[in-house]
């Protein structure tokens, strides 16, 4: 991979990286999409510790 190449990957990494962030913020959502943010979150997490004990 070129010095290019990986600079292009970086810049995408970080990208994604903070669109994810942005996507996670609370700021400016009702205390109703919060809550809904936060059980979608822990359901994830069950999902996963359920998926890695199988």
């Amino acid at each position: 991979m070129t010095q290019k190449e990986k600079i292009k990957l970086e810049m995408k990494n970080l990208q994604y990286e903070q669109s994810h962030f942005g996507a996670c913020t609370t700021a400016g959502k009702t205390d109703q999409e919060i809550a809904h943010i936060d059980e979608r979150f822990f359901w994830l997490v069950k999902s996963w510790n359920h998926s890695k004990q199988a």
